[in-house]
């Protein structure tokens, strides 16, 4: 049976839900959760979208995401795939960590933005895991009632759904409110069927049924050429010389940001350098927790090059 077909806009709004392969558990523990939301993190960056609420259970979890791209499909490949390289790796086992294909569901934003809120906070409650959704460690709605002393979810901008909640007084108003499964509509879409069918019209030709490559996504990310040029002018090198590796900061910071901030694989970054995937993993993983992160001048240059570049650091 063919794979239905997804609608994937720029600034659409999306619920999205996956859960463990059969009866798995995709979350066995804290550490679990903490690398979850570590993953999650990266990607966020890379694919530069906005998480507006995450909520993870014990067998699925719930992410609402704001697209800023039309690429929620690279997104979610490259995300749930290293989660499952983590978890196969932990828990030394083969095999799919995943049932089948993640559900998205394009939300009418004006109409349906706070029932799928309410809905998707209500889960824990609705489990038994907690009696109020704000007592839940593993969800955005933590961040959102002032817990800011943790650090797991640093990349997450509490202010993107308080501002559509009305801040901290809608906030109160909407965990009061009843809660009512969202309406699906052709098994997609949250919202009216007037409102589905009139997107489905407009946006005909933007109807992915991911096998474009991401074509349309990379049009709109950082391009590998501009990084390279930027590093390339802060140290008084050619692209050419970077990719030699002849200067080995300027290199390693070009990989590094290659993979941080385009939509390239991994695979595809270390092909620009001659490398092999699991090499270049290997050597990224030293300089990010041996240099980048000691070196308070490798983290300003960092940070230069960011800002002409015009990229978020989180």
């Amino acid at each position: 049976m063919a794979r239905p077909l997804r609608i994937e806009i720029p600034g659409g709004l999306y619920h999205v839900v996956s859960r463990g392969n059969g009866r798995l558990w995709l979350f066995t523990d804290d550490q679990s959760r903490s690398e979850f939301l570590r993953i999650l993190g990266h990607y966020v960056v890379k694919y530069r979208i906005k998480v507006h609420v995450f909520v993870l259970m014990k067998t699925h979890y719930h992410l609402l995401v704001e697209t800023e791209l039309p690429n929620l499909s690279q997104f979610m490949s490259q995300f749930l795939r290293e989660y499952a390289m983590y978890y196969n790796r932990r828990h030394k086992r083969r095999g799919s960590v995943f049932k089948s294909r993640y559900g998205a569901f394009i939300i009418q934003q004006d109409r349906y933005y706070q029932q799928v809120t309410r809905y998707i906070y209500h889960n824990p409650v609705q489990a038994g895991l907690v009696s109020d959704p704000r007592a839940y460690r593993w969800s955005s709605l933590y961040y959102l009632v002032d817990r800011g002393s943790d650090k797991l979810a640093t990349w997450y901008d509490r202010q993107l759904s308080l501002s559509l909640l009305g801040g901290f007084a809608g906030l109160q108003a909407l965990l009061g409110g009843d809660i009512e499964e969202p309406p699906v509509i052709y098994g997609q879409f949250i919202g009216d069927k007037t409102w589905a069918d009139r997107l489905i019209e407009s946006k005909r030709a933007q109807v992915n049924e991911e096998i474009s490559g991401g074509l349309s996504m990379r049009r709109g990310s950082v391009r590998p050429a501009e990084i390279i040029g930027v590093i390339g002018r802060r140290y008084g090198i050619s692209p050419l010389a970077i990719r030699q590796g002849q200067v080995r900061e300027a290199t390693l910071l070009a990989m590094h940001m290659l993979v941080r901030y385009t939509p390239l694989a991994l695979r595809e970054v270390a092909k620009l350098f001659n490398m092999k995937r699991y090499a270049l993993a290997q050597r990224l993983h030293r300089f990010r927790v041996k240099e980048l992160k000691t070196s308070q001048r490798l983290g300003q240059t960092m940070r230069v090059i960011e800002k002409e570049l015009g990229v978020r650091n989180v």
